[in-house]
């Protein structure tokens, strides 16, 4: 009976630990990204092997922030450069940050990738 019941917890933990192969597996279409809010300014994370190229970084799906590149690393971006369609500056005191999406060429003239948090 006890071989049983070990025979079924080893059939339990293979089956849980082939499932989870899949999580961690890296989509090359995302890039590896981290992101910090400060008071006065929005702190990304360049987790990838190479500079991210003609970057477009939005805040709250309207607040737009455009930059050639962004080496990996961190770096920072003032709210107040983040505009929506309007010209109108993202101000930290009235919104709250609540999605940044960050789109790049992973190599000048190379395929597109992604990053929503």
């Amino acid at each position: 009976m006890k071989s049983m019941h070990r025979a079924a917890l080893m059939l339990a933990l293979l089956a849980g630990t082939a499932a989870c192969g899949d999580l961690n597996k890296h989509n090359p279409n995302d890039l590896i990204a981290d992101i910090g809010v400060t008071k006065s300014q929005l702190i990304v994370k360049n987790g990838d092997p190479y500079v991210w190229r003609d970057v477009e970084i939005t805040l709250n799906g309207s607040y737009r922030y455009h930059a050639d590149y962004v080496p990996r690393g961190s770096s920072s971006f003032s709210y107040k450069a983040f505009v929506n369609s309007q010209g109108e500056s993202y101000s930290p005191g009235r919104l709250k940050v609540r999605q940044v999406e960050i789109r790049a060429k992973q190599q000048e003239g190379g395929t597109e990738a992604a990053f929503k948090w």
